[in-house]
Order: C-alpha cells, then sequence, then structure tokens
C-alpha cells in the first residue's frame, strides 16, 4: 500500500523562514520516512496567495494535498500539523481531513505536539537546551502562543500549570487570551526574575511572532518592561530547533506512522 505523510503548516511568506523551519522539519520528515511520499499544505490562504504573488510559487491549501496524493494513488496517509497546542487551526486542519476520510484505505490526524503530559513533560525539559541564557539564576523563559480560542487558552494555561507544579522559571502567555502578558508579570514578580527571554510557542516565528511578542505597543515585550523586567526577544521558532523537529517526528511514530 502507497502511504503517505502531509506536513501541514500555517505557512511563512519569507523564503529564508520557510527554509529555516517548514522545509527543515519536511525534510527531516522525508528522511525519518524515507519509503512515504512526503507533501506540503499551507492553511493560510493569505500567504498561499502572496507567495503566488511574488514568488510565482502555488503551494497547496490541505485539500489540495490530499487530491494530490489521491491522483497518485496513495491509500495510506498522515496528516502531521505543526501546531504546538491545538485551537482554531487544528479544528480547520481536523475538519478537512475528515471530509477525505471516506477516500482513503486509512487517513490519520495526529493530535497537536503538547497534547499529552508525557509530551509537555518532555517538552520541558528540552527547553534548556534550546534556550540556554533562559535558565541562568535570576532569568526566566516566557513563550508565546494563539490564544484566539477557548480551546487554545486551555492549552496554555496546562502548560502554565505542569511548569508551575515541576518548579520551572518558564511561563506561557498570549496576547489575546489567559494567560495574558499582565498575568505572566504577576507569577515573574513572585520568582524574584531580573532578566525575561520571550520565544513564540510557534512553529514559524513570522510576523505575528514580530509584532505581538516584541515591537508592537501592546506587545509581551511592552508590557514586561513596563513592569520593570529587563527582556530580551529570541525569534527562534519550533521548526528551527531540531530537538522541537524531532519531538513533533515522534509524534507520527506514536499514531502508527
Amino acid at each position: 500500500m502507497k502511504k503517505a505523510i502531509i506536513v501541514a503548516s500555517f505557512g511563512a511568506t519569507s523564503p529564508s523562514l520557510r527554509k529555516r523551519s517548514i522545509e527543515a522539519f519536511e525534510s527531516a520528515v522525508e528522511k525519518a520516512y524515507p519509503d512515504h511520499s512526503v507533501y506540503r499544505a499551507f492553511t493560510s490562504p493569505i500567504v498561499i496567495e502572496r507567495i503566488e504573488k511574488k514568488e510565482g510559487i502555488r503551494v497547496d491549501n490541505l485539500s489540495g494535498a490530499f487530491d494530490r496524493a489521491l491522483s497518485d494513488g496513495i491509500r495510506d496517509i498522515f496528516v502531521i500539523p505543526t501546531l504546538p497546542i491545538g485551537g482554531m487551526q487544528f479544528d480547520s486542519i481536523a475538519r478537512v481531513s475528515e471530509g477525505y476520510r471516506s477516500r482513503f484505505d486509512a487517513l490519520t490526524v495526529c493530535p497537536p505536539l503538547l497534547e499529552s503530559r508525557e509530551t509537555i513533560d518532555l517538552f520541558l525539559e528540552s527547553l534548556p537546551s534550546a534556550f540556554p541564557e533562559a535558565f541562568e539564576e535570576g532569568s526566566a523563559l516566557v513563550m508565546m502562543g494563539h490564544g484566539n480560542s477557548s480551546a487554545s487558552d486551555g492549552y496554555l494555561c496546562r502548560l502554565q500549570i505542569v511548569s508551575s507544579v515541576k518548579e520551572k522559571n518558564v511561563f506561557f502567555t498570549t496576547t489575546t487570551g489567559t494567560p495574558s502578558p499582565d498575568d505572566v508579570s504577576r507569577m515573574l514578580s513572585a520568582h524574584d526574575i531580573i532578566k525575561v527571554y520571550l520565544a513564540p510557542l510557534m512553529f514559524e516565528a513570522g510576523f505575528h511572532a514580530h509584532k505581538d511578542m516584541c515591537n508592537g505597543t501592546d506587545s509581551v515585550k511592552s508590557v514586561l518592561e513596563q513592569s520593570g523586567f529587563e527582556t530580551e526577544c529570541v525569534m527562534l521558532g519550533m521548526g528551527e530547533v531540531p530537538v522541537f523537529r524531532d519531538m513533533f517526528i515522534d509524534g507520527l511514530r506514536r499514531q502508527g506512522a
């Protein structure tokens, strides 16, 4: 039976960012699964349109990737969303995938990376290798994720609870939900933190990370600095970090790929 994997990403308009994150991950998937065909899908119509306009490249959306796999004779397919947490983006991927389920012999959608307590624990333990400066005395790591739904807020709150239980100086926030930057500021004050390293809880460190995390007047960086914390932005998406790419691939293995 011909097997395949669709790497479903939000997408990135910057060629260099795509190369460092999405293409690096797709290459890692191809290396881990040399007997599978690997297809690219972007979930953002705006990103797809801008790439086609600027570069003359047409990237498939998820439906297009499914159609391409069907035309290639694929019968067993996995979808790996490059999403650390659930929410509206994952719900959309799951909904589109369900519409194609009857057209394949087997179709598996991997859950968001940080779906289980096991993967949360592994993720928290991996952070010092990715952001060593944030684990020096008097420092902390704050990661900003998408918080545009109650589901994604729930993931972020769960991450914060587990981090607190494990007594990690790692905090999670979003500019559009809970925990808010003000929530995180209060938590940091209770931990005698002097310097904060800000990083995106996102696969690609694109426009949203730059604007809402570091550059806007209401950005996380601005809120924390107004609270008296020295703050440094680390513009490193999860797709750029090998240990995180490996965790996503482990998620494929857990689903039987």
